[in-house]
């Protein structure tokens, strides 16, 4: 495995985590198809009331790479890169066909590692607009 796998395995793997501390139920990893890939799916639940749940169902782009000043991960999520998740997503959706009704959103985590592959910074961008 090349470092830049490595890394990123590291990564998805941080970001699960850091999904699963902030409530949400990670429900598939690496996602593929003949389209392209989603890294995490991932169902949110909110009380809203003693007795009423709200869910909403998240497809994360996990982007990762090495501190620089010029150089953030997030800016690997372009629009093209959007529309082919959302396509991905549909191919999901029309898997798990319970969760359809749910609302859906496109969200980037951005992990930035230091020289000695240490976490740095994670950043959570939600709902990123297509």
């Amino acid at each position: 495995m090349g470092m830049s796998r490595v890394l990123g395995y590291q990564a998805e793997e941080i970001a699960s985590n850091f999904l699963r501390k902030k409530g949400f139920k990670i429900l598939a990893r690496n996602f593929r198809t003949k389209i392209g890939e989603i890294d995490i799916i991932a169902l949110k639940e909110k009380r809203k009331f003693f007795f009423f749940k709200k869910q909403s169902l998240h497809f994360v782009e996990v982007k990762s790479g090495r501190e620089s000043f010029y150089f953030f991960p997030e800016f690997k999520v372009n629009s093209r890169k959007r529309k082919k998740i959302a396509q991905v997503a549909e191919i999901w959706l029309s898997q798990n066909k319970k969760l359809k009704t749910l609302p859906i959103q496109i969200d980037v985590l951005s992990l930035i590692f230091d020289k000695e592959q240490k976490l740095k910074e994670i950043t959570y961008f939600e709902n990123v607009a297509l």
